[in-house]
């Protein structure tokens, strides 16, 4: 297993953290992150996680749309869930919610 500091998760409104933004959230299946620099040949991992940290899922399909990253979250029950994204640059983490 990895593990992950999630002391320090990007939030949708925080200037600092606007390389990527995922929306809508709350989000009830699909899942869209954008980002202005991320490509698909960069990403080497999607995980889905606990609020606490606890791994739930990789993603190992999603669709991308210029700068925009989407994959279905359908199947998650409702709560706060963490989605990390790495790449060869830098490890995102993202705080969602499901409805």
């Amino acid at each position: 297993t990895q593990s992950f500091d999630i002391s320090r998760v990007a939030d949708n409104n925080s200037q600092e953290d606007n390389k990527m933004i995922a929306f809508p959230n709350p989000v009830k299946d699909w899942l869209c992150v954008r980002s202005e620099s991320l490509s698909s040949e960069e990403i080497d991992f999607i995980q889905i996680m606990s609020a606490s940290g606890q791994e739930i899922q990789s993603v190992e399909e999603y669709k991308q749309f210029g700068k925009i990253l989407t994959f279905n979250l359908s199947h998650l029950e409702n709560g706060v869930y963490l989605v990390s994204i790495q790449s060869h640059s830098e490890n995102v983490m993202l705080r969602i919610v499901k409805e």
